[in-house]
């Protein structure tokens, strides 16, 4: 609702703006048609100038205009995220594998042009982002696995689940880019240095994260979890992937 209420505001501001230029561009172009206001000592007797301020009063009032329809589907865009039921309602380690953290959750109704995506999040509260998985909704309800890279015993993760405009999946496919291409030269680099060995090892480097998200990836649940046991090469601490 309150992602509605700031977009409706822009709106509205945005539309009285464009009737205020347009309205004075209509009054200009009228006024010089009419020669000016001669009643108020302001006449325009001279043809190129009424021309002039016509063309001028034309091209002001297409600006109104622009202003006024630019943002026409601005609400359309609007997500209400409570309409759409999604939730993350269980995220905790398999038991037999705890290096797995199983999560699932609902999604009533994925608004038309999004995805639904799973993201961890800094679980300190910084904005740094790491997209896990798109989410697949099969009868109101989606599953999905995220293998943990390193972890120690009461290291937390933040699960976020995020509905992912056009924009922002543009994002995610350049993220997942050029983390294939830092797999690859890790890859490249071990072939050249078998004795190579970090603590992401087994399962590859860490990608860098997102800092910033698009205005079109909203978040519409979280879920914090509490990690047990720890991984061969948690040593250095939590880390986000």
């Amino acid at each position: 609702m309150g992602e509605l209420l700031k977009v409706l505001d822009k709106l509205t501001t945005r539309i009285i703006a464009g009737v205020i230029v347009l309205a004075l561009g209509a009054a200009l172009a009228i006024g010089a048609s009419a020669g000016g206001l001669p009643q108020y000592g302001l006449a325009v007797t001279e043809e190129i100038w009424r021309i002039f301020l016509a063309i001028l009063g034309i091209i002001i009032g297409f600006v109104g205009l622009f202003l006024i329809l630019s943002d026409k589907d601005t609400v359309k865009k609007s997500v209400d995220v409570s309409r759409t039921g999604i939730t993350i309602s269980h995220a905790h380690q398999r038991p037999d594998n705890l290096s797995e953290v199983l999560i699932s959750g609902t999604c009533k109704e994925l608004p038309k042009g999004y995805d639904l995506w799973l993201f961890n999040a800094d679980a300190s509260g910084r904005k740094r982002y790491w997209p896990i998985a798109q989410l697949f909704v099969k009868s109101s309800e989606w599953t999905v696995t995220h293998k943990l890279k390193s972890w120690g015993e009461g290291h937390e993760r933040h699960y976020v689940a995020f509905l992912v405009g056009e924009d922002g999946k543009k994002l995610i496919n350049h993220y997942r880019s050029a983390g294939e291409v830092i797999d690859a030269m890790f890859k490249h680099f071990k072939s050249l240095n078998p004795s190579f060995e970090v603590r992401e090892d087994k399962l590859g480097p860490n990608w860098p994260e997102l800092t910033d998200l698009t205005t079109d990836t909203i978040q519409a649940a979280d879920q914090r979890i509490k990690l047990v046991g720890s991984s061969d090469k948690a040593a250095r601490g939590p880390i986000a992937t």
